[in-house]
């Protein structure tokens, strides 16, 4: 709960959300690095984490369930 929190916080400044199923986990690792280096986002480690966490979490069920059909 509170990496979706995070996200909502930190990210919907600056654009829209993205849906947490629009990436793989690793893409999503990758576009939140980008983001702390391009828009010099005031993110802790602790909080980059949690939302990878959330992030990550999210995609993964959406691969489990496309390799299912």
């Amino acid at each position: 709960q509170q990496g979706r929190a995070l996200y909502v916080k930190k990210c919907a400044g600056c654009h829209n959300l993205h849906r947490p199923d629009t990436y793989s986990s690793e893409e999503w690792s990758y576009w939140i690095d980008q983001m702390i280096q391009e828009e010099e986002e005031d993110l802790n480690l602790d909080d980059q984490k949690q939302i990878v966490s959330y992030l990550a979490t999210i995609s993964r069920k959406r691969d489990t369930l496309a390799a299912r059909k």
